[in-house]
């Protein structure tokens, strides 16, 4: 008996607690874990996200020229104001593109000049057979829009940053004050949803009494979504004085207000997979250092951004943060201008700290005078950085060898921009718009009625 008792199996009994402990340790290591791997997609997420954008567009819309390491858009057609034409029921003469014979052109690029000299003039030539943009009435068979926070303001102020930004964080678009009569806008219908239909979204940015978000509404994938999320008598105001005149305007090149709530807390205006053109941009540097956009690619993106700031400018609109990063890139390689950029984290860099300002796109007479010098003729300067970002590729800021308190100090000249990455030769009548855009004196420099025709022109001339 004793022999069989020394054979037979032992059992051991484990504890129901010490089961418990093991997988609450278990747990715990898990949890830590994933606390870490969130906090490393967090770190890289911005990374990531630039590395998202521009991606796609790149694979669908461009090619490498290996002999000239140029990126060629594949584009169905290079002509944009044709779309322009269809989508409006307008005469293409309404654009102001000079017809052949008698051609507009920026001459004169200034050589390095002294820092208190002022650039040479530039001739413009209005040819009898255009028609110019009109800023007696409005077009009945125009149909424009402008996917901005506007609003009109009288005297202005001499502090830059109070006026500057809107309810949700994005750049504040003002009326240009002048004897001009102001265009009546006629009311453009937008559908009124349900707030309930408009998703929270991922957050993009905040102002100081909103939010933007990024989500997706029926059958748009990507959709910017303002949101009033402190809401009071005086925020309200300003969210319904900004979208009634975003309700109100439209152009193709300007992103579009597609939906708005009922409750009027919330817009629902277009957005894009594939991102802003600055984004798109420094993707492709970093794919290829040495790549860059070659002419007839930089006068199609051009075109279009001059298009929807000459319609700006008809309305007496200023928009007072032109940027690359404001241009938002859809299929085809169609530009849209936005305003959303200021409210981005991305982009914090791009703006001063304190005053959250973007200075190194923004005029001398703002610089120096202060607020009150806000004007249709500082978004022309503000252009003229544009084009200089897209002939670098966006490799570096402009006046990148400045820190943003010295240039608020003593105001750049447009000869202390780097222009050592750009084909003097190939690129020279952009070199040209570029400075005449950037002289000093405001009153020297071309409307954005002549810039769209000069552009619209050169494009006409690569696309033959």
């Amino acid at each position: 008996k004793q022999s069989h008792k020394l054979n037979s199996p032992t059992t051991i009994t484990v504890p129901l607690q010490f089961i418990i402990i093991l997988a609450c340790a278990f747990s715990f290591i898990f949890i830590i874990v994933l606390i870490c791997c969130i906090a490393i997609i967090l770190k890289h997420r911005k990374k990531r996200k630039l590395n998202r954008y521009g991606e796609k567009l790149i694979s669908q819309t461009c090619h490498t020229d290996n002999n000239h390491n140029q990126l060629k858009l594949q584009i169905p057609c290079c002509n944009n104001i044709e779309k322009d034409t269809q989508s409006s029921n307008r005469s293409q003469s309404s654009y102001g593109a000079p017809s052949s014979s008698e051609p507009s052109t920026f001459s004169g690029t200034p050589k390095l000049l002294a820092r208190n000299k002022c650039l040479p003039s530039t001739t413009f030539h209005h040819p009898q057979s255009v028609k110019l943009l009109s800023t007696n009435g409005i077009d009945s068979e125009a149909n424009f829009y402008a996917s901005t926070d506007i609003i009109s303001v009288n005297n202005g102020t001499n502090d830059l940053s109070s006026t500057l930004r809107g309810v949700c964080g994005t750049n504040l678009m003002i009326r240009s004050i002048t004897n001009v009569p102001q265009m009546i806008m006629p009311p453009r219908k937008v559908e009124l949803i349900s707030s309930e239909i408009v998703p929270p979204g991922d957050l993009y940015g905040e102002g100081r009494f909103g939010q933007i978000s990024i989500g997706n509404v029926y059958s748009y994938n990507r959709i910017i979504i303002r949101r009033l999320t402190k809401v009071s008598t005086m925020s309200r105001s300003l969210f319904a004085q900004e979208s009634q005149l975003l309700c109100s305007i439209d152009h193709p090149n300007l992103a579009n207000i597609l939906y708005k709530t009922l409750d009027g807390l919330a817009l629902v205006s277009e957005y894009t997979e594939l991102g802003d053109l600055c984004l798109l941009m420094r993707r492709i540097v970093e794919n290829d250092v040495n790549a860059r956009l070659d002419y007839q690619a930089m006068l199609f993106v051009t075109c279009q951004i001059s298009s929807a700031l000459s319609y700006l400018e008809s309305r007496q609109l200023i928009h007072r943060d032109v940027s690359t990063r404001n241009c938002l890139v859809f299929n085809d390689y169609i530009i849209k201008l936005t305003d959303i950029a200021m409210a981005s984290p991305i982009y914090s860099n791009y703006y001063s700290t304190e005053a959250h300002l973007p200075v190194r796109w923004m005029s001398p007479e703002i610089l120096i005078n202060g607020g009150n010098s806000y004007s249709i003729k500082s978004d022309v300067y503000s252009f003229g950085i544009t084009l200089y970002e897209i002939m670098i590729t966006c490799r570096i800021l402009p006046f990148a060898h400045l820190s943003d308190q010295e240039i608020l100090l003593s105001p750049p000249l447009s000869t202390d921009l780097d222009i050592t990455f750009i084909d003097r030769i190939q690129l020279k009548e952009i070199i040209d718009l570029m400075f005449a855009c950037l002289r000093i004196n405001h009153h020297e420099r071309p409307t954005f009625q002549d810039i769209h025709r000069f552009l619209y022109q050169q494009q006409q001339t690569q696309s033959n």
